[in-house]
């Protein structure tokens, strides 16, 4: 089967990298840095970008967690140790900063749904589907274990060009845990971060960023987010642009916001509705609570039924304190159109009227608010 990408990091293609071995020169090391910017880069479609929030995977409503099945199609060609690697790195990257758990992780059968990861060793790097839109698909979330050939290899060679005092085996593992939490952050939907229209691109040198696929490469899915409700992050895990993007490995506070927000469990206002949802309340009696709030015509929520005790989690749950205080550290604010456009810092106190309560918010992101459908 042919696994045509969808997108190419591009890397310069004048790197004479021997296909047999990841052993570089210090003058390769020097090139690898020159990333083609030039024509292709202003001729770039840059399309909003950062969340497809129409592929977001759906929450068990048993465990309240996002359940992600995971297999691979050749699982006998790889080592053990690099699916381990694999594991690990999502369980201390995206799964410690979300609700998301990846399970099974076995050999994929031929029906198999959730992310079917194949491994490659071939001349480019596509980009994963976003989200669900991957779900099932043979052919569109790749790894890359070896790293030995054109694009792959370059982007190893950065690695080690990154990360002088690294050996060639550990500048390897750190180049495949980088790769594996970017393509990860696309299977959560996650969209290239410097394809944002709001992007603001200090130097462009440190950028190697993708042409618009070929005409027969685009293929079936969106490769790019319909949403975004937090400044352009210069450093976010998705960002070509990131100083070192090569080799690096850690989460911007950025990327865990976004991620937390769509699978954390995070209290949420609907300005449609005008429902405060609160999915776990910390409760000052000791125990948790899930509860839905009616903001009114005279600017105060109240109570809808009862509070209903629950055992699900919540990386930003809300507390309600004996003096009727009531404090959400982040809630998403969702606007007229159904997007998440603001991350807000809320206080609820208790009036004179039991359930009734007054309301104070402010913005935490974007702190440059520039209000979008």
């Amino acid at each position: 089967m042919k696994l045509t990408p969808a997108c190419y990091l591009l890397f310069p293609l004048l790197l004479p990298l021997n296909a047999q071995a990841h052993k570089i020169s210090t003058t390769q090391k020097d090139t690898v840095q020159r990333y083609v910017i030039g024509d292709i880069y202003q001729n770039l479609q840059r399309p909003k970008a950062f969340t497809l929030d129409t592929a977001l995977w759906p929450i068990d409503p048993v465990s309240g967690y996002f359940k992600i099945p995971v297999c691979w199609e050749n699982l006998t060609d790889l080592s053990p140790v690099d699916r381990y690697a694999t594991r690990v790195t999502l369980t201390n990257s995206w799964q410690k900063q979300t609700l998301v758990k990846f399970v099974g992780w076995g050999v994929c059968t031929e029906n198999a749904q959730g992310i079917r990861i194949t491994a490659v060793d071939n001349e480019y790097s596509p980009q994963a589907a976003l989200g669900t839109e991957g779900d099932g698909k043979i052919g569109v979330t790749l790894l890359n274990f070896s790293m030995t050939q054109g694009a792959s290899a370059n982007l190893y060679a950065a690695c080690q060009a990154n990360n002088p005092s690294l050996p060639d085996d550990k500048a390897l593992a750190l180049c495949i845990k980088s790769t594996v939490i970017h393509e990860f952050g696309h299977v959560l939907g996650l969209a290239h971060e410097h394809h944002r229209d709001d992007g603001t691109f200090d130097d462009l040198s440190l950028c190697h960023l993708d042409p618009p696929a070929p005409a027969d490469a685009v293929g079936p899915f969106t490769l790019s987010g319909n949403n975004y409700f937090t400044d352009y992050d210069t450093d976010s895990v998705m960002n070509y642009c990131r100083t070192g993007y090569a080799g690096r490995t850690n989460l911007t506070s950025l990327d865990m916001l976004a991620a937390r927000v769509h699978y954390g469990q995070i209290p949420s206002y609907d300005s449609r509705s005008r429902i405060l949802t609160i999915p776990r309340l910390n409760h000052y009696d000791g125990k948790a609570y899930e509860s839905t709030w009616k903001f009114g015509e005279d600017n105060k929520f109240r109570l809808v039924d009862t509070l209903n005790e629950t055992h699900k989690p919540s990386k930003s749950p809300a507390t309600l304190s004996k003096t009727g205080a009531l404090v959400l550290k982040e809630m998403s604010y969702i606007s007229a159109s159904g997007h998440v456009n603001q991350i807000l810092k809320a206080t609820l106190q208790e009036t004179k009227t039991p359930g009734v309560f007054t309301k104070t918010w402010s913005r935490i992101q974007p702190t440059d608010f520039k209000p979008r459908p």
